[in-house]
């Protein structure tokens, strides 16, 4: 099974030049170089809320690549010249998490959003619920299963990756979607009341946001 880094920026000064001439530099210096152990498989910058703060997706084969990476990172002059003049003209924080699939989300989800077909309208949104412990966990994965089946079958959006952390926020579970051009609100509004409730319950969504992909995303 795949492990995920999940890389989260937030750029100052808050303006969209400096945000930006971030998403330049990393797609750039940061993604576009090939690894022999990641594969950055998806970016998405935010449309509401703070809109300086985007996340990147690298999937690596194992714990073992990851730490395989870590050690053998180098630079050239051009990349090591770019970053420089990049982090001394803007403020940028980083955090990262280590997740892994959530049950109801497997990997070919992934790799199908890859080569789906997209016109550009489609709507996308990351969400976060917030379990209260381990042991409400396979409760709540099995109700977000439930309501992933609902409105995969009404035809109101496409799950695209679950995942949770082992390193990290290691309470939440996150979700990203992507919802039909036709749908205006978060399709999970329309489920089953009671369904809702019960992962209100087990679950309480923390964070709900619109998404937009970054250039380099390979997920649309």
């Amino acid at each position: 099974m795949s492990v995920y880094i999940d890389v989260w920026h937030r750029t100052h000064p808050l303006t969209p030049e400096a945000h930006a001439r971030f998403l330049d530099y990393y797609a750039r210096y940061v993604v576009a170089p090939p690894s022999d152990f990641f594969e950055v498989v998806a970016g998405f910058r935010y449309l509401d809320g703070p809109t300086n703060e985007d996340f990147a997706l690298y999937r690596y084969a194992s714990m073992a690549d990851i730490e395989a990476s870590m050690r053998s990172y180098s630079v050239d002059g051009e990349a090591l010249e770019a970053t420089l003049e990049t982090f001394a003209a803007l403020e940028i924080e980083e955090t990262r998490g280590i997740a892994l699939h959530l049950p109801h989300s497997s990997e070919t989800r992934v790799d199908d959003a890859q080569v789906a077909a997209t016109d550009g309208t489609a709507h996308r949104f990351v969400r976060h619920v917030r379990t209260c412990g381990s042991n409400e966990r396979p409760a709540a994965c099995a109700l977000l299963e439930r309501q992933r089946d609902a409105v995969e079958a009404a035809g109101q959006g496409t799950l695209v990756v679950g995942f949770e952390y082992v390193v990290g926020p290691v309470m939440d579970l996150v979700e990203i979607w992507r919802l039909p051009a036709s749908t205006d609100a978060f399709p999970i509004d329309f489920v089953d009341a009671t369904l809702t409730a019960e992962l209100a319950r087990v679950a309480p969504e923390r964070e709900r946001r619109r998404i937009e992909p970054t250039s380099f995303s390979k997920i649309c």
